[in-house]
């Protein structure tokens, strides 16, 4: 069967081609396109900067690129930066 076909004798569609979404960051008042995503774990006080993930999750948040730099946690909290090219900041936040 022809893709284009709508299934009605006669009648044709043509594909339509869709923009790929961008993701806005998470911060409010920002809407530029996300570059990385965090999650966290409480328990552990830990969170994690990675590069964007390929698909939203509810557990984790999107940042455009000058908000994932500037990126800080609370005191008493690990962040570790797994973006590719960026140093690993494990050690406890001050």
């Amino acid at each position: 069967m022809d893709p284009e076909h709508t299934g009605a004798p006669g009648l044709h569609r043509a594909p339509v081609a869709c923009p790929p979404v961008t993701r806005a960051c998470a911060r409010p008042g920002c809407g530029d396109a996300a570059t990385a995503t965090f999650v966290y774990d409480y328990q552990e006080r830990t969170t994690w900067l990675d590069r964007l993930a390929g698909e939203r999750h509810p557990m984790a948040y999107d940042l455009c690129a000058a908000h994932a730099d500037a990126f800080t946690v609370p005191r008493g909290w690990r962040l570790v930066d797994r973006r590719q090219g960026h140093t690993v900041r494990s050690e406890l936040a001050s």
